[in-house]
């Protein structure tokens, strides 16, 4: 019984070890999922994501520009 666990334990190590040395060892390099997959991901943050970005930044720049302004003539003018 003890011999059979330690058989299965060894097996357990032996395939979770090489399945990741097999990984770490590929030499083949990216294959054209990886490619494709790194192009659209460019594609789509160059057409949607950075456009929206710049919406965003302007409208934070201009709630900032509005708040400091009424904060300078509360805080700022003399009485």
């Amino acid at each position: 019984m003890l011999k059979k666990k330690r058989i299965m334990l060894q097996n357990i190590v032996f395939r979770s070890t090489n399945g990741i040395t097999k990984f770490l060892m590929n030499k083949k390099g990216f294959g054209l999922n990886e490619i494709l997959g790194i192009a659209a991901g460019i594609i789509i943050a160059a057409l949607i994501v950075i456009p929206g970005l710049k919406t965003f930044a302007g409208d934070v720049l201009g709630y900032l520009n509005d708040w400091w302004e009424t904060a300078q003539t509360d805080l700022l003018t003399v009485p």
